[in-house]
């Protein structure tokens, strides 16, 4: 298994990470006997990062994780859990939550504490409630080791945050599609820079970079027929020399088998490999768009359309197909396109000039083919 070193917490971990926010179903819950299955594989392999939260699963993959977990001894692997900072109202919320998860998961502690999806509001959230100072409270009671957030937001908040507090790892989404186009490549060099231990999610694209079209996907195949697509974006990710963990969020024992055979005998990517990735990256950009930022100045829309929201969904369905997590999250918008009046206040707001009521319309033609 590739280890990774990290000086400044002075620890050394699995490069690869074990997700469990896509554990297997069956009959609409966890399967606990693959999941065991899965986590044992993993660590039989050299897997010791495993990362939960308090709302994966509708709150049922800490109660899963830990007990499994806890066959081992417990100096021999990390678990990484999260605050879900949006629910908290009240200081004595913090302390329910973080009790609970210790509770779920069996466990006297945890190593690597979150914030969990720091965004603009959720940062508000985090002052409001002086979280970090429960945090530190915590840790000083021997019951977390290590502080740190995960992002979702911008460069601009990213800086803020990072150079805010005395953290100790951040985690950040970072692909081979995102390095640019969401500037994930910003937030790399800031962790880089400042030494900070750093973990990356979505480096498949929630299993996008598994599945490219044919005019991407054949590109990569042919140059190395015996790695699969995942293996590109995983290597990709892991020829970072600032990466310190890559979670991968495994829902099937093949997805652990062959992650195991990217890590447990990694290779970098090479001059070669590189630029054939970025011919594939340039196919993808052939694909015809609707061309939205994702900036928001649309919204709020006065009907309730996420507008940004159903145009990632149509761009992200036209490269990688109907991928069900997709979506089953676009099922879940407040509003979709066809709420949509046409009333037009959307239109002097795009940066884009984009024609927002008639762009929605594409999604019609999206919507009746996923309904056969």
């Amino acid at each position: 298994m590739e280890m990774r070193i990290a000086k400044k917490l002075n620890i050394e971990t699995s490069l690869l990470g074990f997700g469990c926010m896509r554990l297997p179903m069956k009959d609409g819950v966890i399967d606990y006997a693959e999941t065991e299955r899965m986590l044992d594989t993993a660590w039989d392999a050299g897997v010791n990062y495993f990362d939960t939260a308090y709302v994966y699963h509708g709150g049922k993959s800490e109660g899963v994780m830990g007990p499994i977990l806890k066959k081992h001894p417990r100096d021999k692997f990390y678990v990484a859990d999260k605050m879900p900072v949006w629910l908290p109202k009240t200081p004595d919320d913090l302390d329910r939550i973080f009790n609970e998860q210790l509770e779920r998961l069996g466990l006297d502690y945890i190593d690597f504490y979150l914030m969990h999806s720091m965004t603009t509001e959720h940062w508000a959230d985090v002052q409001r409630l002086d979280m970090l100072r429960f945090a530190e409270k915590k840790r000083a009671e021997g019951k977390i080791k290590y502080i740190g957030f995960s992002f979702h937001d911008t460069p601009e908040l990213f800086a803020e945050i990072v150079d805010a507090y005395d953290w100790d790892f951040a985690q950040i989404q970072y692909n081979y599609l995102d390095d640019k186009g969401q500037r994930a490549e910003e937030l790399y060099k800031m962790l880089e820079d400042r030494g900070l231990f750093t973990v990356v999610m979505e480096p498949v694209r929630g299993g996008d970079l598994a599945s490219l079209p044919d005019q991407a996907g054949n590109l990569l195949k042919q140059t190395a027929p015996d790695r699969s697509l995942a293996s590109w974006a995983l290597r990709y990710v892991g020829s970072k020399p600032g990466v310190n963990v890559i979670l991968s969020g495994m829902s099937d024992p093949a997805q652990v088998r062959d992650n195991l055979q990217t890590f447990s005998h990694f290779d970098p990517l090479d001059k070669q490999e590189r630029a054939v990735l970025a011919q594939a990256v340039d196919v993808l950009a052939q694909i015809p768009q609707i061309a939205c930022t994702g900036c928001q100045y649309c919204m709020p829309c006065p009907v309730g359309v996420d507008i940004p929201g159903n145009f990632d969904f149509y761009n992200s369905i036209q490269k990688f197909g109907a991928n069900p997590g997709r979506v089953r999250r676009w099922g879940m918008l407040d509003k979709k396109y066809d709420a949509c009046v046409a009333c037009g206040a959307c239109l002097s707001k795009c940066p884009q000039h984009l024609a927002i009521p008639d762009e929605l319309k594409k999604l019609a033609d999206v919507a009746a083919a996923l309904h056969g």
